[in-house]
């Protein structure tokens, strides 16, 4: 049954109504049924209120690689879904290659996320997954930041006056608490070697944060990293415990752990017969 009504601000173009189907509409190569308003309200709306059943409130079907229901704006939200006691927006796939749900921002120069999630309040969790989590690139995580490398790394301050350091350089604290290039033998006061020389790149980085006025380096703490060392105090062989030396910036051979203790900084991982050289080193401080 089908009523008509006058096009005027209050009323209704068409109102349909049925036991079975209350407005159907087909085509051949168009919409099958379209809506359009210039208002606040929808174009389309669609409400189920049995409270018995799980029919949809609005329900899109294709047969066709196009989509069953599709939404888009040009200012909006392209599609919006809400509940007050289910899920809000559901997707499922029995597909072995797509996705249940996809989020793709293709603004490449954009610092918004291609799928964002928020949970009010102190408890729950913005994401939950039961699964294997894959992640093709880097992974920031509340002051840390997560890549597919090497050694585990943590940011510290530099001296303010401090030359521009690379990495693979042996640092030490100064008496302001900010990391130096080392400059004398087996010096107790060795942090450790700066992360990202050679083939080893952090692969954590912890306690990111803008430092002072000579910023901030990972400094290695766990794992491999390549080290800048100087044979000239000894030639290095595979297994020898590494120390500061007097070659700034530079590791040197320990003649014994006792000498070295507490200025180790790791296990030479590759020789160095002679000269200065980028050797692997395993992060072993003490």
């Amino acid at each position: 049954m089908i009523y008509e009504y006058d096009p005027n601000p209050s009323s209704q173009a068409i109102v349909g109504w049925g036991e079975a189907l209350g407005v159907g509409g087909g085509s051949h190569f168009g919409e099958g049924v379209r809506g359009v308003t210039s208002g606040s309200m929808a174009g389309v709306a669609g409400f189920n209120s049995s409270y018995r059943g799980y029919g949809a409130g609005v329900y899109g079907e294709t047969n066709s690689q196009g989509s069953g229901v599709f939404g888009t704006s040009f200012g909006g939200i392209g599609v919006f879904g809400t509940s007050n006691s289910g899920t809000g927006v559901l997707g499922i796939t029995s597909s072995g290659t797509f996705a249940a749900v996809a989020a793709i921002n293709r603004d490449q120069f954009s610092y918004s996320a291609g799928l964002y999630a928020r949970k009010e309040g102190p408890f729950g969790f913005a994401g939950y997954f039961e699964g294997r989590v894959q992640v093709t690139r880097d992974l920031f995580v509340a002051g840390a930041t997560v890549h597919g490398f090497g050694d585990c790394a943590e940011d510290f301050d530099v001296a303010a006056d401090a030359d521009p350091i690379e990495p693979g350089t042996v640092m030490v604290l100064g008496e302001d608490g900010a990391l130096r290039r080392s400059t004398e033998p087996c010096d107790k006061r060795v942090v450790g070697v700066v992360s990202g020389a050679g083939d080893y790149q952090p692969a954590i980085i912890l306690d990111r944060r803008k430092g002072n006025g000579g910023g901030r380096l990972p400094i290695a703490l766990l794992g491999k990293v390549c080290c800048r060392a100087d044979a000239g105090h000894g030639p290095i062989a595979v297994g020898d415990l590494l120390t500061t030396s007097g070659t700034p910036g530079h590791a040197m051979v320990a003649k014994s752990a006792a000498a070295a203790a507490g200025a180790l900084i790791g296990k030479a991982l590759m020789p160095l017969a002679a000269g200065r050289g980028l050797i692997p080193v395993l992060v072993t401080l003490g």
